[in-house]
């Protein structure tokens, strides 16, 4: 049940913002060739396939620490706190946003293999469903200003809000990604 006491944190927006992630990507990749999707345009840089992998692993272990949180708030029977943004959260996300101009390393723990198993872009879209199913639950438990350990850096906490604020984000910044990748390949040839 809801905690409609609580202020509603942007779900809306959340759920908009992954169901254009996950057309887009469909326009993006779903056209192109195997060889193209495993094509880089440079050496050190990723293919499409393996940008689509990090997602994967990015989405994922945030789906996992998310849920776990959202299921600790669903037992407690939700938060009685308004969802806000915390200062890490909100550096985070704005690290991964596209509009930064700032080069980011990956973790290592989210980096893709060279070689990618086939299905790479329904994996991704299962991932993007995961986060949604995610956001429903976490609405009904009342769960975004619940804590988690960031997946990457167990170090860093943060809360289910800034969880899918930030896969948002980094979603978003790698489409783009995508999309140069395909630009800077086809003109290769």
């Amino acid at each position: 049940m809801m905690n409609t006491s609580v202020e509603e944190a942007p779900y809306a927006e959340w759920s908009a913002a992954l169901a254009g992630i996950r057309a887009r990507a469909g326009r993006l990749v779903a056209p192109l060739s195997p060889a193209e999707r495993q094509r880089t345009p440079r050496a050190e840089a990723w293919s499409v396939d393996q940008i689509l992998e990090h997602l994967v692993i990015s989405n994922n272990g945030y789906a996992e620490s998310m849920a776990r949180a959202i299921d600790a708030a669903a037992t407690r029977g939700g938060s009685a706190k308004a969802w806000k943004p915390t200062f890490v959260g909100r550096i985070l996300r704005q690290s991964v946003d596209p509009s930064s101009t700032r080069r980011l390393r990956s973790p290592k723990k989210s980096r893709p293999w060279p070689a990618i198993a086939p299905g790479v872009l329904d994996r991704f879209i299962g991932s993007v469903d995961a986060l949604e199913q995610l956001l429903h639950r976490s609405r009904e438990a009342g769960a975004a200003s619940q804590r988690f350990s960031s997946p990457l850096a167990p170090i860093i906490r943060l809360n289910v809000g800034d969880g899918f604020a930030v896969c948002v984000a980094h979603a978003r910044r790698h489409l783009l990604q995508i999309e140069r990748t395909i630009t800077d390949v086809q003109r290769l040839g």
